[in-house]
């Protein structure tokens, strides 16, 4: 996981990626990484070409 995202999305910050479903292809290794990172909880959205969102927890 970069520690970029990290260090910028504070505690309660929430992180949209847009055609998450449309290509999965192409984003694959970030979403997989988000997806196994406990710091964060995610979903997939399936609107449009999908929505995926990463939560930052407090």
């Amino acid at each position: 996981m970069d520690a970029d995202l990290k260090r910028v999305l504070r505690m309660g910050g929430l992180l949209v990626v847009d055609n998450a479903v449309s290509h999965r292809d192409q984003m694959a290794a970030f979403l997989d990484a988000m997806e196994s990172d406990s710091d964060f909880a995610t979903s997939v959205v399936p609107v449009g070409k999908g929505e995926f969102l990463a939560v930052r927890p407090r």
